[in-house]
């Protein structure tokens, strides 16, 4: 009995060790997972259908590694013989994640060293809010569909990598950046499958992608990375501590909620749809009270489609219809010009416009 337990015992101490070291690597994997597009309703869908190792992936890249990753921990957990050991101990890691506060995995966030203040020092504090803005390589002209179509050279560009411009904000504490991000979507894979595949035509302008906040140390590494190449415009605002706060709630909001899920041109933060990049960015200056009438007339575009080149439930639009159709068309994409029960009118924050107009107006440093 004696010489049992003797035996017993370094295999259960080693068993332990790695039972400890699994919960780690989950906690981990469920946080990337987070800062990769999941949301806190799919971490309790797991839950809920008990499929603690079964993260959804959405055909995004990020997540299909992330599920590699816990697949391959399940495995090992199997292989060790803890698999049913794990299960309540995962479950409660899982658990405390969904119910925790989203400052633990937001990406935009900047860590750093415990910040000690006074209440007098607090209120001294200096918050500034700094909207950067990438346009196309190119530019788009949306003003005729055969312009729109030539504008498609944008994406040809190999030396810039945001083929259809971006927008970032950055929010500073006394001259250091505390908060970086920016929103994206996976939507390159998903648009050539579905323009090949499903044959949408240019239903991807009016889509829903799967999304994500970027990284802060991304969003800081483009910002430099395009001011070298003189390829970015930016403005700059001095926030109150009252105007510091109601951003800051946004950003909580918007990951509590999961809306960074839903990335798409027309969507709107403000409707609890998702966003765009530059919609995701506008509307920090929106809840600040920075955003005047004048400005989102400048900042806005609004385009008329004609349904032919979208795809209706009867018929289906393919890549080469579809270059045929823009390259022949005559009809031009201002609201209005197209008879309203033929057309889609959209409504957008235009990167080109807004780099356009921070350029014309605000000098840049």
């Amino acid at each position: 009995m004696e010489l049992t337990k003797i035996i017993q015992s370094p295999l259960q101490f080693h068993r332990n060790l790695f039972l400890s070291k699994t919960l780690h690597l989950y906690r981990h994997l469920i946080v990337q997972g987070l800062r990769n597009g999941l949301t806190k309703e799919d971490l309790k869908l797991m839950r809920v259908n008990k499929k603690l190792f079964s993260p959804p992936t959405y055909r995004t890249s990020l997540l299909i590694k992330i599920r590699f990753k816990f697949n391959l921990l399940k495995s090992i957990s199997f292989l060790f013989g803890i698999e049913g050991q794990s299960k309540k101990r995962i479950l409660r890691v899982l658990n405390q994640i969904e119910k925790s506060s989203t400052d633990i995995w937001n990406p935009s966030l900047i860590k750093s060293p415990e910040r000690k203040y006074s209440n007098k020092s607090l209120s001294a504090a200096r918050y500034k809010l700094s909207l950067y803005v990438i346009p196309s390589p190119y530019g788009f002209e949306w003003s005729n569909l055969k312009r729109l179509f030539l504008s498609l050279r944008n994406y040809l560009s190999l030396r810039f990598s945001h083929k259809i411009g971006h927008a970032f904000i950055v929010i500073s504490e006394n001259g250091r950046p505390i908060m970086a991000s920016g929103m994206t979507g996976e939507t390159n894979y998903q648009v050539i499958y579905d323009l090949l595949k499903k044959k949408i035509g240019l239903d991807f302008l009016v889509q829903q992608f799967r999304g994500r906040l970027e990284d802060h140390e991304f969003v800081l590494k483009d910002i430099a990375k395009h001011k070298k190449m003189n390829h970015i415009g930016s403005i700059h605002y001095d926030l109150t501590n009252e105007q510091f706060n109601l951003c800051q709630n946004h950003m909580k909001m918007f990951c509590e909620k999961g809306h960074y899920k839903s990335y798409g041109l027309i969507l709107s933060p403000h409707k609890n749809q998702g966003a765009s990049c530059t919609s995701y960015a506008t509307s920090y200056l929106e809840v600040a009270g920075l955003m005047s009438k004048d400005l989102e007339r400048a900042w806005k575009r609004k385009v008329s489609l004609p349904k032919y080149i979208l795809k209706s439930t009867d018929k289906r639009i393919g890549l080469f219809r579809l270059i045929f159709k823009l390259i022949f068309s005559k009809k031009t994409t201002q609201q209005g010009s197209i008879n309203s029960m033929d057309s889609m009118d959209i409504e957008f924050w235009d990167p080109d416009l807004m780099y356009q107009w921070i350029i014309k107006n605000v000098p840049q440093s």
